[in-house]
């Protein structure tokens, strides 16, 4: 997991060079030009979702998941959301739709960070993490969530 501020997303250049890219197109302005749905910014290796508006929810209607396959950075514009994480070691795999590479695991997170405007969370393959938990009292979010295949 990497948690920070957007402006300083370039200093993780040359971990991957999917990951790159998504880095570039962020620092570039891309986050400007989201539309609704799926954004692809280099096929099925780079793109993100912009769900829209979502609910934050208590800690223990969230889902806690993870992916086999793809890498998150998430990205609020407008309220604010807590986001669980706990070690793979930690939970165990309840479920995995290979389809929209999804895995649920069952356990209990550890760690909080709170995501706010300007900043952003980067979840590896396997870092097990739960979005959406309620900072203050419910609110809906707008967020995207983009994923780099890795």
């Amino acid at each position: 997991m990497i948690y920070g501020e957007i402006k300083e997303l370039g200093r993780y250049l040359g971990i991957h060079d999917k990951l790159d890219i998504a880095i570039n197109a962020i620092l570039n302005g891309v986050l400007d030009t989201r539309k609704k749905g799926r954004n692809i910014v280099s096929g099925d290796d780079v793109f993100f979702s912009y769900p829209g508006d979502m609910a934050t929810k208590k800690m223990e209607e969230a889902k806690l998941e993870g992916h086999k396959v793809y890498t998150d950075i998430h990205i609020l514009f407008d309220g604010a959301e807590n986001i669980g994480y706990v070690p793979r070691s930690e939970v165990t795999e309840a479920s995995y739709n290979e389809k929209f590479d999804f895995i649920e695991y069952t356990g209990e997170v550890n760690t909080i960070v709170t995501l706010k405007p300007g900043m952003f969370v980067l979840f590896f393959p396997g870092e097990p993490h739960k979005p959406l938990i309620i900072v203050d009292e419910p609110k809906i979010v707008d967020k995207i969530i983009f994923k780099i295949k890795i």
